[in-house]
Protein backbone atom coordinates (compact mmCIF):
# COMPACT_ATOMS: atom_id res chain seq x y z
CA UNK A 1 0.00 0.00 0.00
CA UNK A 2 0.89 3.66 -0.37
CA UNK A 3 2.65 5.00 2.59
CA UNK A 4 0.82 8.32 1.64
CA UNK A 5 -2.45 6.64 1.68
CA UNK A 6 -1.41 4.63 5.38
CA UNK A 7 -0.96 8.34 6.89
CA UNK A 8 -4.04 9.60 6.26
CA UNK A 9 -6.57 8.99 9.06
CA UNK A 10 -9.77 7.15 8.75
CA UNK A 11 -11.29 10.52 9.22
CA UNK A 12 -9.45 11.92 6.21
CA UNK A 13 -10.10 8.58 4.38
CA UNK A 14 -14.02 8.52 5.00
CA UNK A 15 -13.67 12.09 3.83
CA UNK A 16 -12.54 10.63 0.34
CA UNK A 17 -14.67 7.62 0.44
CA UNK A 18 -17.95 9.95 0.80
CA UNK A 19 -16.29 11.92 -1.81
CA UNK A 20 -16.29 9.32 -3.84
CA UNK A 21 -19.72 7.89 -3.51
CA UNK A 22 -20.76 11.33 -4.11
CA UNK A 23 -19.15 11.21 -7.62
CA UNK A 24 -20.40 8.44 -8.66
CA UNK A 25 -24.05 8.87 -7.79
CA UNK A 26 -26.26 9.48 -10.45
CA UNK A 27 -28.28 12.95 -10.66
CA UNK A 28 -31.90 13.71 -11.40
CA UNK A 29 -30.89 12.90 -15.13
CA UNK A 30 -29.39 9.89 -14.67
CA UNK A 31 -26.00 10.24 -15.27
CA UNK A 32 -23.38 10.97 -12.36
CA UNK A 33 -21.57 13.88 -12.04
CA UNK A 34 -17.91 12.38 -12.90
CA UNK A 35 -19.58 10.60 -15.91
CA UNK A 36 -21.07 13.79 -16.69
CA UNK A 37 -17.52 15.58 -16.81
CA UNK A 38 -15.10 13.01 -17.76
CA UNK A 39 -17.37 10.85 -20.01
CA UNK A 40 -16.35 7.61 -17.91
CA UNK A 41 -17.86 6.14 -15.00
CA UNK A 42 -15.34 6.13 -11.95
CA UNK A 43 -14.14 2.88 -10.28
CA UNK A 44 -15.01 2.72 -6.49
CA UNK A 45 -15.49 -0.09 -4.03
CA UNK A 46 -19.30 -0.81 -5.09
CA UNK A 47 -19.94 -3.92 -7.26
CA UNK A 48 -21.40 -2.40 -10.87
CA UNK A 49 -23.21 -4.45 -13.56
CA UNK A 50 -20.93 -4.47 -16.69
CA UNK A 51 -23.07 -2.94 -18.99
CA UNK A 52 -23.04 0.29 -16.53
CA UNK A 53 -19.48 0.28 -17.51
CA UNK A 54 -19.49 0.46 -21.04
CA UNK A 55 -19.22 3.84 -22.60
CA UNK A 56 -22.14 5.46 -24.66
CA UNK A 57 -22.27 9.08 -24.86
CA UNK A 58 -26.07 9.83 -25.66
CA UNK A 59 -28.55 12.29 -26.71
CA UNK A 60 -30.27 12.00 -23.40
CA UNK A 61 -27.55 14.28 -21.85
CA UNK A 62 -27.52 16.76 -24.44
CA UNK A 63 -31.22 16.84 -24.37
CA UNK A 64 -31.43 17.53 -21.08
CA UNK A 65 -29.30 20.14 -20.62
CA UNK A 66 -30.77 22.00 -22.87
CA UNK A 67 -33.90 21.13 -21.48
CA UNK A 68 -32.84 22.90 -17.94
CA UNK A 69 -31.09 25.35 -19.83
CA UNK A 70 -34.37 26.56 -21.15
CA UNK A 71 -36.30 26.36 -17.83
CA UNK A 72 -33.52 28.53 -16.20
CA UNK A 73 -33.62 31.13 -19.39
CA UNK A 74 -37.45 31.65 -18.69
CA UNK A 75 -36.60 31.77 -14.59
CA UNK A 76 -34.24 34.47 -15.45
CA UNK A 77 -36.66 36.42 -17.81
CA UNK A 78 -39.85 35.72 -16.16
CA UNK A 79 -39.79 39.60 -14.63
CA UNK A 80 -38.74 41.48 -17.65
CA UNK A 81 -40.83 43.64 -20.00
CA UNK A 82 -40.29 44.58 -23.48
CA UNK A 83 -38.37 48.07 -23.84
CA UNK A 84 -39.78 50.58 -26.09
Amino acid sequence: MNPVKESLDPVARSFYMGLLAYRSTPLECGYSPAYLLMGQRLRSNLPVSENLLSTRHGEKVKKYKEHQRAKQKSYYNKGTCQLP
